[in-house]
C-alpha cells in the first residue's frame, strides 16, 4: 500500500493574528540587490547556489525581520543569511570562513564586546551541532531531544542577535541572560524552528533528510504525516501563547530607563523575526518551488519524488 501523495500544512501567518503585525523595511529592494551582488562576487557559493540564490528571497527575510533598520544593516543581515543557508547545505568550509571574517569585522565596528562574545558562542554551538559528531540517534527519538539540538543547529539564535546589531542596542550580559528575556528568546527560536521545518518537510523528505521536527513528531508518536502536521500547527499556537505570557512577565521588569528602552526595542525585534519568518517561507522558492501563494491559500503540498544521487551536491571544500 502506497503512502500519501500530499498533505496540508497549517496557515502559519494566520496563527499570529491578531497579536502580531507584519512590517517590512523600505530598503528591501535596494538591500536585496546589494546583497545578491555581494554573494555572487564573494566566491563561496557554487554555481548551483548562485543560480538559486535570488529565489531564496533573503533580502525580503532581512527586511521583514528588521523593518526599521537602515540600508547597510539590512544588507549585512541578508549577507549573513546567505552564509547561513550555505552553511546549512554545505557546512562551514575555508572559503566561507574567509567571507565570514570580512562580514564579522563589519559587525564588530558597531557592537559591544558582550554582544560579540554571545554571537561567537552561538556560532560555536552551531558548528558543533552540525558536525556528524554533534548528531546522534537520540536526537531523532523525541521532540524534546530534537529541539535541544535544533536550537543550536538552526543558527536562528545568531539571526535574532542581529536585532541588537541592526538597532544599535546595548544589552548588558546580565540583562540578556535574565530569565524572562532568555525565555522569550528561546520561545522565538522555537517558533522559527517549527515554522521553518513545517515548510521544509517536503524538500527534506525528498532528500531522505530525517532531521526535521515534523518527522520526529510523527515517529515519536506513531502518527501519520497529516496528524503530525496538525500537531505542529497546534505547537506553533502554543508557542505564540507562551510568547505573550513571557512578554507580559518581562514588561514587569526594569533595569533603568535606557536599558528598558533597549529591551522594548529588542522584544519588538523578536516579534518581527517570528511573524516575518511565517510569511517569508511562502515567498522562498526553497520550500514550495514557486507555488507558495497556492500553498498559503489552500495549504496543500504534494510530495516531491526522492532525489537521485545525481541531484545532490557535496560539501564545501
Amino acid at each position: 500500500m502506497s503512502g500519501p501523495s500530499s498533505y496540508q500544512i497549517p496557515d502559519l501567518p494566520a496563527l499570529f493574528l491578531p497579536h502580531f503585525k507584519l512590517r517590512t523595511n523600505t530598503h528591501c529592494r535596494a538591500a536585496t540587490a546589494d546583497a545578491l551582488a555581494w554573494a555572487a562576487s564573494a566566491g563561496f557559493l557554487s554555481a548551483r547556489e548562485r543560480e538559486r540564490l535570488p529565489g531564496l528571497r533573503l533580502g525580503l527575510l532581512a527586511a521583514l525581520c528588521l523593518p526599521t533598520a537602515d540600508h547597510p544593516q539590512v544588507v549585512r543581515a541578508a549577507q549573513f543569511l546567505a552564509l547561513l543557508v550555505h552553511w546549512w547545505d554545505r557546512g562551514v568550509g575555508e572559503g566561507s570562513r574567509k567571507t565570514w571574517a570580512g562580514l564579522w569585522a563589519q559587525f564588530c565596528r558597531t557592537t559591544s564586546k558582550a554582544w560579540q562574545a554571545r554571537f561567537q558562542e552561538h556560532l560555536a554551538a552551531f558548528e558543533a551541532a552540525n558536525l556528524d559528531s554533534g548528531k546522534s540517534a537520540e536526537t531523532l527519538m523525541s521532540v524534546d531531544a530534537y529541539m535541544a539540538w535544533a536550537r543550536r543547529s538552526s543558527g536562528f539564535a545568531m539571526g535574532l542577535a542581529l536585532v541588537e546589531y541592526a538597532e544599535g542596542l546595548d544589552l548588558p550580559e546580565d540583562v540578556s541572560a535574565a530569565r524572562p528575556l532568555a525565555q522569550l528568546r528561546e520561545v522565538t527560536v522555537d517558533l522559527m524552528i517549527w515554522i521553518h521545518e513545517i515548510a521544509s518537510y517536503n524538500t527534506q523528505q525528498a532528500a531522505d533528510d530525517p532531521y526535521n521536527v515534523v518527522s520526529v513528531l510523527s515517529t515519536e508518536n506513531g502518527i501519520s504525516l497529516q496528524a503530525a502536521m496538525r500537531r505542529a500547527g497546534e505547537r506553533v499556537k502554543e508557542l505564540i501563547a507562551q510568547f505573550l505570557v513571557h512578554e507580559a512577565t518581562l514588561a514587569q521588569c526594569s533595569w533603568g530607563p535606557y536599558t528598558d528602552r533597549d529591551v522594548r526595542v529588542y522584544v519588538v525585534g523578536l516579534r518581527d523575526g517570528a511573524v516575518g519568518t511565517a510569511h517569508w517561507v511562502y515567498e522562498c522558492e526553497r520550500y514550495f518551488m514557486g507555488k507558495g501563494e497556492d500553498v498559503k491559500a489552500f495549504g496543500w503540498v504534494f510530495l516531491l519524488p526522492k532525489e537521485s544521487d545525481e541531484d545532490e551536491e557535496g560539501g564545501e571544500a
